[in-house]
């Protein structure tokens, strides 16, 4: 999240013009489309494998691998060969597709209709219902001051949530600290490494910010937000659980 120079009142980064110094806290709204399976040819799929797909140059498990397409990788389906058959706990049919301008051949039973990473990411964040919000309360050390920025704790509330209007995932971002709110329209999301980087749209901004959230098992997670206009780190987050509105 960025945070534009407010001197006598205090906004940081351009990214926030819309925040004004009294307002209520901030949030960072960001929002993700569920992904639907189009039948459509050619149709895209994700790689949904844990050490990756491997790509061969025919449908047979003998046949030359190509590459490996990493986990979480959109390919494009052109084209399916022979009967359902099952490899390690999954069923599915060779399917031809292409991926960075190769085609090839893999086993199908490792695509799914839904990005994989996606599903992990929103799965790790509180856990939520349609009627009762869920919140997590949160600890870093970035906070808002004159001089900013300085360094501090700054109380963070993590809620999650579906638009009622599209159905959307959104997830709410709220910082302590009387300086309005930004909204963020995810534009992808994917894990390297354990970390989760989510990147995003802030309002009508033409460059994407990026969340990167690394998860320490139910005890706290590591959060840093960055934007191309300007940077702000938020450390090591300490985070316990309570249901709002109880």
């Amino acid at each position: 999240m960025v945070l534009s120079s407010f001197r006598s009142q205090l906004i940081l980064g351009s990214l926030l013009g819309l925040m004004a110094a009294c307002a209520s806290q901030p949030v960072v709204v960001m929002q993700t489309t569920t992904a639907t399976s189009a039948k459509v040819t050619p149709d895209t799929r994700y790689v949904d494998a844990d050490g990756g797909l491997r790509m061969r140059s025919e449908p047979s498990l003998e046949s030359q691998k190509l590459t490996t397409i990493p986990n979480g990788s959109p390919v494009t389906i052109l084209s399916t060969s022979g009967s359902t058959i099952t490899i390690a706990q999954r069923s599915g049919r060779w399917t031809q597709v292409t991926y960075n301008n190769q085609a090839g051949w893999v086993f199908g039973g490792f695509l799914s209709s839904t990005n994989p990473d996606v599903t992990k990411f929103w799965n790790l964040l509180p856990d939520y219902d349609t009627g009762v919000a869920w919140s997590a309360n949160y600890w870093s050390t970035f906070c808002l001051g004159e001089n900013a920025p300085k360094r501090c704790q700054l109380p963070i509330h993590i809620t999650k949530t579906k638009s009622r209007t599209t159905n959307q995932n959104i997830v709410q971002i709220y910082f302590d600290a009387g300086h309005g709110y930004y909204a963020i329209t995810v534009l992808d999301i994917k894990a390297e490494h354990g970390v989760f980087i989510v990147t995003g749209r802030a309002n009508d901004y033409p460059q994407p910010s990026e969340f990167r959230f690394r998860f320490y098992g139910t005890a706290s997670l590591e959060l840093q937000i960055k934007d191309p206009n300007n940077l702000i780190e938020v450390a090591k987050i300490n985070k316990t659980y309570r249901k709002k509105n109880s």
